[in-house]
């Protein structure tokens, strides 16, 4: 899953460790065990957009399925900021990037992670679930999830 084009760099974690400390660093939800229990289901993985130049330094933070659809994309305290507008074409290129490299086995993930995000979202829009923290706060979590997906495009 991991690919940069020299300014932007899609990198994977090398360990929860890792993955705890972006939790941590950017004061997101990503060191829920929610995100644990899908990632031990293979439905998503959690990976880190860095720019190129400083793989090191945590910006955002994507939740991504087997085949490249990214659910969340997430910096500090859960926001998008306005620098993630000239890394978005860089994301459409790497989810074609993953497309070309899925194999048999990451499509079927694929097919399985789709069915179980649609229902989780409906799920939380029948239960009326919404954001209770920073600027989202009333916002219904099932709309804040669809307006970050991004499918991708064949």
């Amino acid at each position: 899953y991991e690919w940069s084009d020299g300014t932007y760099a899609v990198v994977a974690p090398a360990s929860a460790r890792d993955i705890l400390a972006e939790g941590r660093t950017l004061n997101h939800c990503v060191t829920a065990e929610r995100y644990f229990e899908r990632m031990a289901k293979e439905e998503s993985y959690i990976l880190f957009l860095r720019h190129a130049d400083k793989p090191d330094v945590p910006w955002y933070t994507l939740e991504v399925e087997p085949g490249g659809v990214i659910r969340q994309k997430r910096t500090h305290w859960n926001r998008q900021e306005k620098d993630l507008d000239a890394a978005k074409d860089f994301l459409k290129r790497w989810q074609q990037e993953i497309i070309r490299r899925l194999g048999e086995r990451e499509r079927a993930l694929q097919k399985a992670a789709a069915a179980a995000r649609i229902a989780e979202i409906d799920q939380l829009r029948r239960d009326g679930v919404v954001v209770h923290g920073g600027e989202l706060t009333g916002t219904l979590l099932a709309d804040v999830l669809l307006a970050d997906l991004m499918e991708v495009c064949a």
